[in-house]
């Protein structure tokens, strides 16, 4: 089973962490960090639980802000991911502190472990949600330099190259599918205008519902960006990639969670079926490579009507003791949906069964 709570959460205060006074919520949230460099959030939580008497391997998997802390040496596993990275410009917006929290919470209960990855609606919550399957691609062109009021002929302009790639990923966005999504960023152009620069870098993140549809999607951009290099004679190198795949659902996490949040007065939807336009690593657990069942959850926090995720003033909201007790709530239920996994062989074998049929039926899509 793995959580990630991805929507409203977040965390301010000093909390209460199963009994135990535990400042590492407030220094997540007091102390933005990007992805990749959340060191004080890293060290914060692995101080805490250092002090509860746990084994924390810290830096771990060749990631400097990644940790692992494992509770027990035999029997099933029960993994909890931990995000604590903020988002540039506006901070916790997407309450990735408020999961650290959530996880952490459940973890205390001593009844599962915890993996901290940094590869951390109207109701209270949804149970089990979609997400569309989603593709990196880092894009660097290279031409040749001149002068641009001297010789100019005697340029390839990386600029053009990357400019060419943008309108027409640009005009193939009104012939994509309305849950498909295409957005990109320019990293490194030229700063001065009177120089033809020979280099030029874009990132790109291509989304469709399902990793088929995906791949069907990305041919079409790769065309985008390889018919650039061609038109400006620019030589391409993509030097990175990353996939999130999409997510499988697992109806019986889906119900249980639903249960014990339900036990502790939150009305949580069991399941949202439409894919959400976002994307997530969680579907490498559940989907791409096979792992293991997998939960996938949201929880709400008090928030003024027009107020989502990614939005400056969501992160406030994020801060406040109300989004923290909606975060040890989710922790609460998901500690004890962990127990029933690691204790109730029967429900257990139905989890699995349920998610193996369900991967049967993607890949025959």
């Amino acid at each position: 089973m793995h959580h990630r709570a991805e929507l409203p959460t977040h965390t301010e205060s000093g909390a209460q962490l199963g009994g135990v006074q535990n400042s590492a919520p407030r220094a997540i949230c007091s102390n933005l960090e990007l992805a990749y460099e959340e060191h004080q959030a890293h060290d914060a939580i692995c101080d805490f639980l250092d002090k509860q008497g746990f084994t924390v391997t810290r830096h771990a998997y060749g990631v400097d802000t990644s940790f692992e802390c494992i509770t027990g040496t035999e029997g099933r596993l029960v993994n909890l991911n931990a995000d604590y990275d903020a988002l540039p410009g506006i901070g916790h917006a997407c309450g990735h502190n408020r999961i650290a929290t959530s996880s952490i919470a459940a973890f205390l209960a001593e009844l599962v472990s915890i993996n901290g990855n940094i590869v951390g609606t109207p109701s209270d919550g949804v149970a089990g949600i979609l997400m569309n399957a989603r593709k990196e691609l880092f894009v660097e062109y290279f031409g040749k330099i001149a002068h641009a009021g001297g010789n100019p002929w005697e340029g390839v302009n990386a600029l053009d190259a990357l400019i060419t790639a943008y309108n027409g990923i640009s005009t193939l966005r009104q012939q994509i599918l309305p849950d498909e999504r295409i957005h990109g960023a320019f990293l490194d152009v030229p700063k001065v205008a009177n120089v033809i620069l020979a280099y030029a870098k874009s990132y790109w993140q291509i989304r469709s519902p399902t990793l088929n549809q995906l791949n069907k999607l990305i041919t079409r951009v790769r065309l985008c960006i390889e018919g650039a290099a061609v038109v400006t004679g620019c030589t391409i190198y993509g030097n990175r990639e990353g996939l999130y795949t999409d997510i499988v659902l697992n109806d019986v996490l889906c119900q249980r969670y639903t249960k014990h949040m339900a036990a502790s007065g939150r009305s949580v939807i069991e399941k949202y079926e439409k894919p959400l336009t976002g994307s997530s690593d969680v579907g490498e657990f559940s989907n791409g490579y096979y792992v293991a069942p997998t939960l996938h959850s949201m929880f709400a926090i008090p928030a003024p009507a027009g107020f989502f995720p990614h939005h400056p003033y969501f992160t406030a909201c994020a801060g406040t003791d109300e989004a923290h007790e909606e975060g040890i709530a989710v922790g609460k239920g998901l500690a004890l949906l962990g127990w029933e996994m690691l204790s109730d062989e029967k429900l257990f074998t139905r989890t699995k069964s349920r998610w193996k049929s369900r991967l049967l039926t993607k890949l025959d899509e």
